[in-house]
């Protein structure tokens, strides 16, 4: 009888330690279900635990530099340059353009520091320009060149905005010319820079490439000055999935400097962040969407207010993002005044047609707006061949320029030529 007893009360103590140890199971299970709760010190030790019950895992940790580097925002659609009698560049094809950056920095750099008045001139003057030594750098945005200017560590005067920039060698010295995309007029303005252009061996990657007046009678139907790769990319195509925004959250309201403690969550799976002044929704299906509820209560914590500024407030609040978009990156596309910057995804050096992207507006140097639309690309084995530049130009609308593009094929992402309209 006392053998039975003893039974008894051994298999009520564990009886009473398994139901003790399921309750602090599902009161653990319940804590680490919110991905915010992780961000915290006292829970920092239980995000390993996600994996158990099954929740996607906690994105890693993000630290944003906000120090100004070159092309933190946007890097040019094509690069040439010419030397030696011969023309080599690279588009569509980011790690072929970003040789070409490092290589030109100092020169950039140093013109766009010491550039004097500028003095407009004729697009005879232009081309002659285009046809001499120098290098070409153009983007797919109108870029104010303060802007680029602080991306690199220096100041330039000027008030203009451009899409083009050439960096013409005139004996030992250098002129920056480019198009103000303001007016539509061409301008040059003479530096201090000297002409220090990189040896070929420095450009293993590099492609011949011409501008389209060296070859008129093949393209009739682009701009005079288009300027054109002499082969036809050849890019890999990609798989894009939906990304669950709110496992980002606090990431991205910790560069807001915004409390993750108050928040809700609605019957979609959105979860809805607020405080006294300002709102922020995350999506399962990658929306976000951040607003002040009082501009003028924001206003006091004003901290800039130039262009450059502010493009590197955006780029730092969507720099919190990066790990959820894969092989893509988000590049500035957009500049409206000083206040409303919107960025595209990009992938392999070319913009993604999908809708995706990211609009921030900036007031008296405080965010007050973000919208966002992420998804997460990933580059496949898969190469796609484009047709030739030649056919392909005679396809697309006359005036038009060839550009390279992402858009959605079936189930997958695949390159292809688009109509691409100068800024």
């Amino acid at each position: 009888m006392k053998k039975l007893t003893g039974i008894r009360e051994l298999l009520k103590s564990v009886l009473l330690a398994a139901l003790f140890l399921l309750t602090i199971g599902l009161t653990l299970r319940a804590l680490i279900s919110d991905p915010a709760m992780l961000s915290t010190p006292a829970m920092a030790w239980a995000a390993p635990l996600r994996w158990i019950w099954g929740f996607p895992q906690q994105p890693p940790e993000v630290t944003v530099a906000l120090e100004t580097t070159f092309e933190p925002a946007t890097r040019p659609v094509s690069v040439a340059l010419r030397a030696k009698g011969v023309m080599l560049g690279a588009s569509a094809d980011a790690a072929g353009i970003g040789a070409f950056q490092r290589l030109l920095q100092p020169t950039l750099r140093e013109a766009l520091g010491t550039a004097g008045s500028p003095v407009q001139i004729t697009r005879e003057q232009w081309l002659k320009a285009l046809a001499g030594p120098g290098a070409y750098i153009e983007y797919d945005l109108a870029l104010p060149l303060d802007v680029l200017a602080a991306w690199i560590s220096t100041d330039y005067a000027g008030g203009a905005t451009a899409g083009r920039l050439l960096l013409s060698q005139t004996g030992g010295g250098v002129a920056l010319l480019y198009e103000d995309a303001q007016n539509g007029l061409l301008y040059r303005c003479d530096t201090a820079a000297a002409a220090a252009w990189p040896d070929w061996d420095e450009l293993p990657d590099a492609k011949p490439c011409f501008f389209a007046f060296e070859q008129p009678d093949q393209y009739p139907t682009v701009p005079s000055d288009a300027f054109l790769m002499a082969d036809a990319p050849v890019l890999p195509s990609a798989a894009a999935t939906t990304v669950d925004a709110t496992l980002y959250t606090a990431q991205f309201l910790r560069a807001l400097e915004m409390e993750q403690g108050a928040h809700y969550t609605e019957a979609d799976g959105t979860r809805v962040y607020v405080d006294s002044l300002r709102a922020c929704r995350f999506s399962p299906d990658g929306v976000i969407d951040y607003q002040t509820l009082d501009e003028q209560e924001m206003a006091m914590f004003a901290a800039s207010d130039t262009t450059a500024a502010h493009v590197e407030m955006a780029r730092g609040l969507l720099a919190t993002l990066s790990p959820a978009l894969g092989s893509a990156e988000f590049q500035l596309s957009e500049v409206r005044g000083q206040t409303v910057f919107t960025f595209s995804l990009w992938l392999h050096g070319a913009p993604v047609f999908d809708g995706s992207s990211a609009t921030v507006e900036i007031e008296n140097g405080v965010i007050v707006r973000a919208d966002i639309l992420l998804r997460q690309y990933t580059l496949t084995d898969e190469s796609i061949p484009l047709l030739p530049v030649r056919q392909a130009a005679a396809l697309l609308p006359a005036g038009t320029l060839p550009g390279v593009s992402y858009a959605a094929d079936g189930g997958a992402y695949k390159p292809s030529w688009y109509a691409r309209r100068r800024n």
